[in-house]
């Protein structure tokens, strides 16, 4: 073979094995990379993960939803490339690592509606707003007619607060309504003869007692939405009464509230002034009594029949200060605890005081409350002739400082008598909301008639869980209240 052909042919064989040999050595393709996209949706329905090939782009998923509370509602805003929801996800954004997307929401108030019924007769009510988010407040305005007044208010599902005209509730997760009563006022009505109660009216010795509606005084602070006419007026005894627009009467005394140890309350909430430094309307209206026995000795005389004795369901007032000093009548000493010579007597009775009227002179603790006391500030005078006088028993066994009877018509029980089983087992008694205004003290102390042997000035009382109490309580104490009691004829 030529020289020639070998050439080529080596030439030719290194060329395949050059072509054998680069097959050889050639690598496969490379597998595609995945990254997980995961969607948070902060309390929504959830969203299905994507698998995502790098520098692809995830897919835009349909919008979640997110349930409604009692308060708000949610509508989906967009997703979110960090927790703190700043930066909104562009979905043209290539993929190149895991990443978690989160769900933004717009958070919308629920309303709830405020109806009014409408069978409401003899005022009208109506509300700022009948369309009102969870919490917000809502403001009743009430408008009686004329001649009627607000008995009764309530909202299905809150709670009222205020008083008067203007009340406020919260609104709560719920549709309320609204509904009111109103009545007519009708003129008032003086109790001039003895009203007995239904027995299921009942009272502080429960319902084995008969009660009875006797006299007239003032007792609760007046309401908000009851404005007076000092133009309207009626005297009665030291009273001087202003007609208030519900049609009753009203009388206004100074503001003389025993706050020394803790502040003093109306029955309506509102405080009680002190130092006669305001003044405050009370309402005119009947005076609850118990019937005690309705055989009881008034006269000392078992020949003629017993009378119904009656005790007041409250303690009525207070402040009227007894004498502070021992004093002679005609070379007889006359004690503070004299019940005979006692400014309590006299207040009650409506009498010059009978120390005074006995010829004593009189001093600055006497005070002459004839025709201007209780009897003639509670009773017309024809309901005055109903009340019998009593011969009130002044004794008291081996006391140095027990006085003489003495004839009354109205009267302090005494410490016999309001031990007595069959007349009373329960003395709690209470004061009213002019009680308070006139320095009776909140939790209910009042006066017994009875002298305590141990010094002069110290008479029995009751203490507010009905306890008699013989500790030291000066007589000239304004804050022990006065429960008065009197005899039927």
């Amino acid at each position: 073979m030529k020289k020639s052909h070998l050439k080529a042919l080596f030439a030719f064989l290194v060329l395949i094995l050059s072509f054998s040999n680069c097959s050889n050595n050639s690598e496969p393709p490379a597998e595609p990379v995945y990254y997980n996209v995961t969607f948070d949706t902060n309390g929504g329905t959830s969203v299905e993960s994507q698998r995502v090939e790098k520098g692809k782009k995830a897919e835009r998923p349909a919008n979640p939803t997110k349930s409604a509370t009692d308060t708000v509602s949610y509508t989906f805003a967009d997703w979110y490339s960090n927790s703190s929801l700043i930066t909104v996800f562009d979905f043209d954004t290539p993929i190149t690592e895991d990443i978690i997307l989160y769900a933004k929401w717009t958070e919308s108030k629920i309303y709830y509606s405020v109806t009014i019924t409408n069978n409401i007769t003899g005022g009208t009510v109506t509300a700022d707003k009948t369309s009102v988010a969870v919490g917000d407040t809502v403001t009743l305005t009430i408008m009686p007619d004329n001649d009627y007044h607000l008995d009764a208010i309530t909202v299905s599902g809150a709670n009222l607060s205020g008083s008067g005209n203007i009340r406020t509730f919260i609104m709560p997760a719920c549709n309320v309504t609204v509904s009111a009563e109103f009545s007519e006022s009708l003129p008032y009505i003086f109790h001039e003869t003895v009203t007995y109660l239904d027995a299921e009216i009942g009272g502080s010795l429960g319902n084995n007692k008969t009660y009875v509606y006797f006299g007239d005084w003032p007792q609760t602070v007046k309401a908000a939405d009851v404005t007076v006419d000092e133009s309207q007026t009626l005297v009665r005894g030291a009273f001087t009464y202003y007609k208030g627009s519900d049609k009753c009467w009203y009388v206004k005394s100074k503001e003389n509230g025993f706050n020394r140890n803790g502040s003093v309350y109306y029955s309506d909430k509102s405080l009680v002034g002190a130092n006669g430094r305001s003044s405050k309307y009370f309402k005119v209206e009947p005076i609850k009594w118990c019937v005690l026995t309705d055989d009881y000795d008034h006269d000392n005389d078992s020949s003629t029949p017993g009378k119904k004795i009656l005790l007041a369901e409250t303690i009525l007032t207070a402040g009227i200060y007894n004498v502070k000093i021992e004093r002679a009548l005609n070379e007889i000493k006359i004690y503070p605890n004299n019940y005979k010579y006692s400014n309590i007597r006299s207040y009650l009775n409506g009498i010059s005081n009978q120390y005074v009227a006995d010829g004593g002179t009189a001093s600055q603790y006497d005070k002459d409350w004839t025709g201007k006391g209780f009897i003639q500030n509670a009773f017309t005078v024809s309901a005055q002739d109903l009340i019998a006088e009593t011969r009130v028993d002044n004794s008291v066994d081996g006391s140095q400082y027990a006085c003489e009877n003495t004839k009354d018509k109205i009267f302090l029980i005494s410490q016999k008598e309001v031990t007595n089983p069959n007349y009373i087992s329960t003395r709690s008694r209470y004061p009213t909301d002019y009680a308070k205004a006139n320095s009776a003290y909140k939790d209910g102390y009042w006066w017994l008639r009875t002298p305590i042997n141990k010094d002069s000035n110290f008479a029995y009382w009751i203490y507010s869980n009905g306890s008699v109490m013989n500790n030291d309580d000066y007589l000239y104490y304004s804050t022990i209240g006065i429960v008065p009691a009197l005899c039927l004829e």
